[in-house]
């Protein structure tokens, strides 16, 4: 964030860094809202999984890792909530992220 001139700059550079293009994706939708789309799972204990899960309880690291890392990018409080998740049967994993 520091190397960044905006959150919208922030967002587009961690979309790409270190993924192949086009499995991440995180936009700003409001002054303090970001929704992050992970179109792959990036969960080493379930993403081979053939079956659906009916729980969202391997997620929740993902949920814990974007609080984590938008909090100390942001130097805020932000609150993350799992909107979507492929191990789910969605098509992507959804979070969002308040600040």
């Amino acid at each position: 964030m520091a190397e960044s001139k905006s959150i919208s700059e922030f967002l587009n550079k961690i979309s790409t860094y270190e993924v192949k293009d086009g499995d991440l994706e995180y936009k700003l939708i409001n002054d303090n809202t970001i929704i992050a789309k992970h179109h792959k799972c990036f969960c080493g204990q379930v993403k081979l999984s053939k079956e659906n899960h009916t729980t969202d309880t391997y997620c929740q690291c993902s949920v814990e890792f974007n609080r984590q890392f938008f909090m100390a990018a942001l130097d805020k409080s932000v609150d993350v909530k799992l909107k979507s998740a492929i191990l789910n049967g969605d098509d992507y994993c959804t979070f969002e992220i308040t600040f």
